[in-house]
């Protein structure tokens, strides 16, 4: 099976409706969104143990891979760069990164597309000197695991302080609890940023100890100040996020 998180996400809540359902699968491919490591054990454990994650686009085939349970204390790891791809991760002035380092990724290979077709404003954005800009964020570890810690256009700034949403999202997704996350700056009464969080929970919790759990991982700047509870998130047909869509979630609860 070849499937998104988000898929995969849907499979997990059908099949423990059904306890008495066996799965007979034999392998999954998760690729197309990150695959946070509670789901991760959630899926090997429910569905199928041998669970694969990668990390690619149409654009620049598949990038990297690795047995899910090879990164279980890595967030963001996406996996090994395959042969035959180069992945750099670079400044904003297109210099290359010292190993751990986050920054902007980049990709170049003989697989690869060079442009869009019939689209030159978009192919300038994400093509320059033979390397594709996914807009991804990232860097490679002493072992040369390639980890994506978020998108450049998702950084969300609060107080002066830059983060990655999806940081705060899978320290939330790590409480047995949430089911799934999704963090973005809301300006609360005095006009200032603050960090909240949609969650779709498992079973009932109380914001309180939610918010304990955060400030035990987070820096207390990134801590949710509110937690908005909804039966969904907003996703596109990747599983992805859909963030713009978040704004109108806060408006309604």
């Amino acid at each position: 099976m070849i499937s998104s998180a988000g898929g995969l996400l849907g499979l997990l809540q059908a099949m423990e409706r059904r306890p008495e359902y066996q799965c007979g699968l034999e392998a999954i491919f998760s690729g197309g969104s990150i695959l946070t490591n509670s789901l991760s054990e959630r899926v090997r454990a429910r569905i199928c143990s041998n669970l694969t994650k990668g990390y690619g686009s149409t654009e620049a085939t598949m990038v990297a891979s690795v047995p899910a349970h090879f990164t279980p204390d890595l967030p963001g790891a996406v996996g090994f760069v395959l042969p035959g791809i180069n992945v750099q991760i670079v400044d904003e002035g297109g210099v290359p990164l010292p190993r751990g380092t986050e920054g902007i990724l980049r990709i170049k290979s003989e697989y690869g597309a060079r442009e869009y077709l019939d689209d030159p404003e978009e192919s300038a954005r994400a093509f320059h000197d033979g390397w594709f800009y996914p807009g991804d964020l990232g860097y490679h570890t002493k072992e040369n695991m390639l980890v994506i810690s978020g998108r450049s256009k998702t950084v969300i700034n609060v107080g002066g302080e830059k983060v990655n949403p999806e940081r705060i999202e899978e320290v939330l997704c790590a409480h047995p609890s949430v089911q799934q996350a999704a963090v973005l700056a809301v300006q609360n009464d005095r006009g200032v940023d603050d960090v909240c969080a949609l969650i779709v929970t498992r079973s009932p919790l109380i914001a309180q100890d939610l918010k304990t759990f955060c400030s035990e991982r987070l820096p207390s700047r990134f801590v949710p100040a509110r937690f908005i509870g909804v039966n969904n998130l907003p996703r596109n047909e990747m599983g992805k996020i859909e963030r713009l869509k978040l704004f109108e979630f806060v408006k309604a609860n």
